[in-house]
């Protein structure tokens, strides 16, 4: 898990560096306004529409707060097992939920989401947690070793691409706005944001950058994961896990198992490595 951070970290860095020439300039600062060209970054270089109005969709929830308290328990009801409307158990009020639950309400009241389009709902999700925007920086070890922590950016402006796609999918969530995130590679998380009937990739951790790509939502959602199935590496996982079966199910030996997964040692050290012979191997699996 340590060497994926520093991974994470060392391909973050880079972007970031990749992206100095608009980090903290005037253009990351202003707003993106609907319907202009996302600022350049990476891959992300499309057009943004506006999306629907939430009321007009939607003229029944007059409450800002209407999906914070369908969600998340109130400080009231604290750590009791309540289930929405939809039949799922709400988010119990605990591990940081007492600094994030002001903090969430804050922003639900802070501007007038209810009658806003879907670009301007996203958007201001995108400027409260994203990477470089509200004193939010990236933080490799906050990330890490305080992954576990219910809203580590919102509450303290630290963390890494988990925390920073997870908390804007989130957030997204509590104005009305389709969004996820995703595993866009082994090292990096992004999120799918839904605006209007199209679906775009969007990267809170890009240094402030605002940018976007209209994709097929089940393609990219699945991209990575189909192309490491494809992969040589993951073709020859599945050929070890084939032959392990052969193994537990007694169509070839553990020696010949061992042998194969570890062509280029001893059958003393492959012995070494399993910490007892073959033949003691063999007995565990009869």
């Amino acid at each position: 898990m340590k060497r994926l951070t520093i991974l994470c970290a060392a391909l973050t860095a880079a972007m970031f560096m990749n992206m100095s020439a608009y980090a903290g300039t005037s253009e990351v600062a202003t707003e993106v306004s609907a319907g202009t060209v996302c600022l350049p970054g990476a891959d992300l270089t499309d057009v943004m529409g506006s999306g629907a109005i939430f009321s007009d969709q939607h003229p029944e929830i007059t409450d800002p707060e209407y999906y914070l308290k369908e969600w998340y328990n109130s400080p009231e009801e604290r750590e009791q097992s309540i289930l929405n409307a939809h039949g799922e158990y709400k988010t119990p009020y605990n591990n940081y939920m007492d600094e994030a639950y002001p903090l969430l309400q804050e922003f639900l009241h802070s501007f007038d989401w209810i009658h806003a389009d879907e670009y301007t709902r996203y958007q201001k999700a995108f400027e409260r947690v994203g990477a470089a925007y509200h004193g939010n920086v990236y933080d490799a070890d906050a990330g890490y070793n305080r992954s576990k922590e219910r809203w580590l950016v919102l509450r303290t402006g630290h963390g890494m691409c988990e925390q920073f796609s997870n908390e804007l999918a989130e957030l997204c969530k509590l104005v009305g706005v389709r969004c996820e995130a995703y595993q866009s590679s082994a090292y990096h998380k992004r999120c799918l944001v839904q605006i209007g009937e199209i679906w775009y990739v969007v990267d809170p951790t890009n240094n402030g950058v605002k940018n976007c790509k209209a994709v097929d939502y089940a393609a990219e959602r699945d991209r990575y994961k189909n192309e490491y199935f494809a992969s040589e590496e993951a073709q020859k996982l599945q050929e070890q896990l084939d032959l392990q079966k052969k193994a537990e199910n007694g169509e070839i030996s553990w020696r010949e198992y061992y042998r194969t997964i570890w062509p280029d040692v001893s059958d003393e050290q492959r012995q070494a490595w399993l910490g007892m012979t073959y033949d003691e191997y063999e007995q565990l699996y009869k």
